[in-house]
């Protein structure tokens, strides 16, 4: 750009770094989501969720008038983790060799588990949606976001570790068909 009196630049033009190649356009993920296998999709998530007893709900839609009485209204709660405690908790994951996010989710489902007292629950996991298997994902423009249903079985018998172990290989194994629709698996699994 031009330089003002004092040598600053007046920003008229670019600092003349060169734009790179432009990545793949959002047909590229089109065309890849079309060649995906819909059968083997919907196999997929039909076993994942075959065993679901419905939702996982965390206040019942018919509750008994004593037991209303008893628990009417709601709180809201509002836990922060300071530095120190955030440190422990990334450093307990690394250990265990997991992701933060996987030990919040061990965790959740753990307390679904416990309050719905259901042997298998189901929650919701908000993912980028850029298949690894879809070359150069990273470079497309576009909205890739979906939503997953995650299945947990009650595993008692397992120690912290192998139960974090096991929620991770979860995470891992539907990550190779998070690209089906929410509506779709929704539809596929009967809800």
């Amino acid at each position: 750009g031009r330089r003002s009196r004092d040598g600053e630049r007046d920003g008229t033009e670019d600092a003349g770094e060169a734009l790179g190649a432009p990545g793949p356009d959002y047909g590229h993920y089109v065309r890849w989501l079309a060649d995906q296998d819909a059968e083997a999709t919907k196999v997929f998530w039909q076993a994942e969720l075959g065993h679901v007893d419905g939702a996982t709900l965390l206040a019942s839609p018919s509750v008994n008038t004593a037991e209303t009485d008893q628990r009417e209204g709601f709180e809201l709660i509002y836990t922060r983790l300071d530095r120190e405690e955030t440190g422990r908790l990334r450093s307990f994951a690394q250990q265990q060799r997991v992701t933060v996010n996987t030990f919040v989710q061990a965790a959740w489902a753990l307390l679904l588990q416990r309050h719905t007292r259901k042997e298998t629950v189901v929650f919701g996991a908000t993912i980028a949606g850029r298949p690894p298997s879809l070359h150069r994902a990273d470079e497309i423009i576009g909205l890739f976001i979906n939503t997953i249903p995650i299945p947990v079985k009650r595993q008692s018998g397992l120690k912290v570790a192998e139960y974090l172990e096991s929620m991770q290989e979860t995470n891992a194994r539907l990550r190779e068909y998070e690209h089906a629709s929410l509506a779709d698996v929704q539809r596929w699994a009967g809800s």
